[in-house]
């Protein structure tokens, strides 16, 4: 059984209740906010790619296939779905029409989470299955930080495109690579999963600062 399957079920009744907690939620949002549902259709593959990451879409010989564990899907799943929820949405919501900026928006948003993620991979390097075909897997961890790097260089770039909030994001673009290039995988836990994980919160109060 995988590390992270084994956790899901050892704190299934936990995940059970913070389901029906947010099915109350979406309830309340639907039936006692001005949210446009028309915007909901925008979340739909963007949900689908969340729920199917973790719920197996298939088996194959015994074998439960999400998007975690399909080959070489799993990061760029994440990356999509975090933007679409971040920028679509939301922007839709608001009435915003999706032109160029919007969809360099995306892009730079996909870039980011595409690094973000890259040191859980290399964290989890000696644990994931070789079928896996990780981009550390593949490139090994020194062309994976590289690539990080040319990913936030990307990134920084299209946030002088924008020239929006330009300097918050060459601070975050510096810790991101700070944190990409001391990942390893003697890293603890809490190193992805707590540190790199606050880096958008950390972006949310930088934002809020200089505004």
């Amino acid at each position: 059984m995988g590390r992270f399957k084994a956790w899901f079920l050892n704190h299934k009744n936990n995940l059970i209740a913070v389901t029906i907690f947010s099915l109350f939620g979406i309830g309340y949002v639907l039936f006692f906010t001005s949210l446009n549902v028309e915007s909901l259709l925008i979340l739909l593959p963007f949900a689908f790619m969340t729920v199917f990451y973790v719920v197996p879409i298939f088996k194959k010989r015994n074998i439960e296939v999400s998007f975690r564990n399909f080959p070489g899907i799993k990061i760029f799943s994440i990356a999509f779905a975090w933007a679409g929820v971040t920028v679509f949405f939301p922007l839709y919501e608001k009435g915003f029409v999706f032109n160029t900026s919007v969809c360099i928006e995306f892009v730079q948003r996909v870039l980011f989470l595409i690094a973000i993620t890259l040191p859980f991979d290399i964290r989890d390097l000696q644990l994931d299955s070789k079928q896996l075909r990780t981009i550390p897997q593949v490139l090994g961890v020194k062309y994976t930080k590289i690539l990080g790097t040319i990913l936030i260089v990307i990134f920084v770039l299209l946030g002088f495109v924008q020239k929006n909030n330009v300097s918050t994001t060459v601070i975050i673009a510096i810790i991101t690579l700070l944190f990409l290039w001391f990942s390893n995988v003697h890293k603890s836990t809490f190193y992805a999963s707590f540190w790199v994980e606050a880096i958008p919160i950390f972006w949310l109060c930088l934002i809020l600062l200089f505004l």
